[in-house]
């Protein structure tokens, strides 16, 4: 009889694991990288990438916009090119607009620029990263001090300028704030606002984004046509900005930023090529 009772309660308990599985197991999400119209959503590119150097999987990443139509488990992820390629897995719980963080996999081998298909679900939307060598790491080697650009890639848009003077372009009250402006004497036709919350009193290298402290504006009012964007935690949008350095003795900073704005009308916009190259005061 002993012998079997344990044969039994062995075989049920085979049953229950089998129900188990079955009851928490996740179904297969559905939805698409692409806008109601067939527009590829944003795909945001963090950090810089270099053919003679281990990647830094806390900088190195990409964030893509899905659109969930059904939740339940997911894996995003690119082809492999020029020796590297980008995923990420989970569960979507609600449905609607989601940003999913695609972590770097291998090494670039080429200094390169480097195309890559991401794929979910039905969709697919290419994207290029520019793999350079660490002789080439200066993205700012065509600028002059003091000055910042960045484009609007929804509409086509190039805005550049300089710093405004007074008040400076970066003052430490609390943390950083970068004032940039296209016509230098007041009134000035528009502003350009990036302020920084570091973690200790001096500006440190890394990524930030504009979820939290950090924000981005840019206003233009009285030439040209009227625009606006802003991006930060009550608006929507992560743009990320990413300190490339900081010299404690000149005091310059040279910082990039791109990522997903609002306008005044709520559109979403996208920001790429961002950067600006400024002396704290």
């Amino acid at each position: 009889m002993k012998k079997v009772f344990l044969f039994m309660c062995s075989g049920l308990g085979i049953i229950i694991l089998l129900n188990c599985k079955k009851e928490h197991s996740f179904e297969k999400a559905a939805g698409t990288l692409k806008d109601s119209i067939g527009n590829c959503l944003p795909i945001i590119i963090s950090g810089n990438y270099f053919s003679d150097s281990e990647p830094n999987h806390d900088v190195n990443y990409i964030v893509v916009q899905v659109n969930v139509i059904k939740t339940g488990a997911y894996t995003i992820q690119t082809d492999l090119e020029n020796g590297f390629m980008f995923m990420g897995s989970g569960v979507f719980t609600d449905t609607g607009l989601q940003s999913v963080k695609l972590i770097i996999s291998g090494k670039p081998i080429l200094d390169t620029i480097t195309y890559f298909t991401c794929v979910f679900d039905t969709s697919a939307c290419t994207f290029t990263i520019d793999v350079k060598t660490s002789a080439q790491e200066d993205d700012f080697a065509d600028m002059k001090p003091n000055t910042w650009e960045f484009t609007d890639s929804t509409h086509g848009s190039f805005h550049s300028g300089g710093v405004i003077a007074n008040p400076p372009s970066l003052n430490q009250q609390g943390g950083y704030m970068f004032n940039g402006a296209v016509r230098m004497s007041s009134p000035y036709d528009s502003i350009l606002l990036i302020a920084f919350a570091f973690p200790t009193a001096t500006p440190e290298p890394g990524i930030y984004n504009t979820d939290g402290e950090n924000y981005f504006a840019f206003e233009e009012g009285s030439v040209g046509h009227p625009t606006y964007y802003i991006s930060n935690f009550t608006t929507g949008g992560k743009l990320l900005i990413e300190v490339s350095s900081y010299d404690s003795l000149t005091r310059f900073i040279k910082a990039k930023f791109s990522g997903p704005a609002v306008d005044g009308n709520k559109n979403e916009v996208y920001i790429v090529r961002g950067r600006f190259y400024a002396k704290v005061f």
